[in-house]
């Protein structure tokens, strides 16, 4: 059997109420030269139903299930059963525009160069889609991304979000376990540091689902893996700088999902009193988000989500 040009990881836990639309998603993108290996995680609900019937349609859906052993563990059973060019990362609860596997397949033909790419992702209200021309975005430049990018922030938001050569990801090793809030950010760093390329592309590619209930809202928790990769990775007379950009980077990602106006505004306090220099460098970000978070005390949640980005 020819091997495939992606494969597609998609590990699945309690997912039935976003799986179909997931799924249809993949099964809709205009590049059609790829496998989606699925891995129920042991759920409990009705997802591996789901799956059966959606795998038995299509014959590029592979379906794997285990026993529960958390996210890390499932994606790097599923990285040795790919047998892809690329790898490309899907969680269960997300969405992808139609030309995202053709989008990055054209920029790796053009950047022979680049080991791994991300793009854009658009924030999407749970029970909606999304608005790919005027949803919320998170911001990419088209430019080869270093570590202390990725050390201080998070530029892709997702593993949904990342397509990887597979060489350079088998290379990169596992996704480390015990590592919740930050074990994407973790091993994107060990692919860098690694030699491997990250390139960035400029076009909205990938539906962001957020809750202010979910784990992608649990802001604290965020803090404490960024904390932890940080001794692992980072210097630290370099420490309150990254800090105070991280704290900023919360307060944008707190009004980009709607949480509390107070939230954003206190992450940004921290963020200052770390170190307001790093907080406030580069305007577009810096002094942006301090007046947005400022401004959106006095706007409702409808308001908020609707202008801030």
């Amino acid at each position: 059997m020819t091997a495939p040009y992606f494969s597609i990881i998609m590990p699945v836990y309690n997912a039935q109420d976003s799986l179909p639309a997931t799924i249809a998603s993949v099964l809709a993108q205009s590049e059609s030269d790829f496998e989606l290996i699925v891995l129920d995680d042991g759920s409990t609900d009705n997802s591996l139903h789901q799956l059966l019937e959606l795998s038995a349609q299509d014959e590029r859906v592979r379906l794997v299930s285990q026993n529960n052993k958390g996210v890390s563990a499932t994606r790097n059973f599923a990285m040795g059963l790919a047998r892809g060019e690329f790898i490309a990362f899907l969680d269960s609860d997300d969405h992808w525009h139609p030309e995202k596997l053709a989008m990055h397949r054209r920029v790796h033909a053009a950047q022979p160069f680049a080991d791994a790419s991300f793009a854009k992702v658009v924030f999407v209200e749970n029970g909606t889609s999304p608005d790919w021309r005027y949803g919320r975005q998170s911001s990419v430049q088209n430019m080869t991304y270093s570590a202390s990018e990725f050390l201080a922030e998070n530029p892709s938001c997702t593993m949904s979000n990342v397509v990887v050569r597979r060489e350079a990801a088998l290379a990169a090793g596992p996704f480390m376990h015990g590592m919740s809030f930050a074990e994407d950010q973790e091993w994107l760093l060990r692919l860098i540091g690694n030699g491997s390329n990250l390139v960035g592309i400029d076009a909205a590619l990938v539906g962001y689902m957020v809750s202010e209930t979910g784990l992608s809202a649990n802001f604290d928790a965020m803090l404490s893996g960024w904390r932890e990769l940080f001794d692992r990775y980072g210097p630290a007379q370099e420490r309150s700088a990254a800090e105070a950009l991280y704290f900023r980077y919360l307060a944008r990602r707190a009004l980009r999902m709607g949480s509390s106006a107070r939230i954003a505004m206190h992450y940004a306090r921290q963020g200052l009193a770390i170190n307001a220099r790093s907080f406030l460098a580069d305007g577009k970000r810096g002094w942006a988000t301090l007046c947005c978070c400022c401004a959106a005390l006095f706007m409702p949640r409808p308001m908020r989500t609707h202008f801030f980005a």
